[in-house]
């Protein structure tokens, strides 16, 4: 699977290969330049090194798990601990700031933290 900005295809290696460079070729007429370094390449772990291989050149990054759409993609060794300690930490600190400054704690719960899950 392959995530970019606003899109995302899922196909073989060579057909996502083909598909990329189309959508840098044909994207910008429609308004959308991809930025390979903010796409996200979902593979399982055995293809790992074949997909690093194949799509080192374009800069992505290379996950076997992820959000998308509201809901997860990818292998189930994915850790959330990772990202559910990062906003518990996080939520953890809205509430301190919250005491002395509500509204500031609000705005950037609703603005940043939000959208970190």
């Amino acid at each position: 699977m392959l995530m970019t900005d606003d899109c995302g295809a899922g196909a073989t290696f060579d057909d996502l290969e083909k598909y990329f460079d189309l959508l840098k070729v044909h994207g910008p007429s429609y308004g959308y330049t991809p930025q390979p370094h903010k796409c996200i390449l979902v593979t399982s772990d055995r293809n790992l090194s074949s997909a690093k291989l194949k799509f080192e050149r374009y800069g992505m990054k290379f996950v076997t798990g992820s959000r998308y759409l509201a809901g997860f993609i990818g292998s189930q060794h994915y850790d959330l601990r990772e990202k559910a300690s990062f906003w518990e930490k996080a939520v953890k600190s809205m509430a301190r700031a919250s005491n002395k400054f509500p509204q500031t704690a609000y705005v950037a719960m609703k603005k940043s933290l939000q959208m970190e899950w």
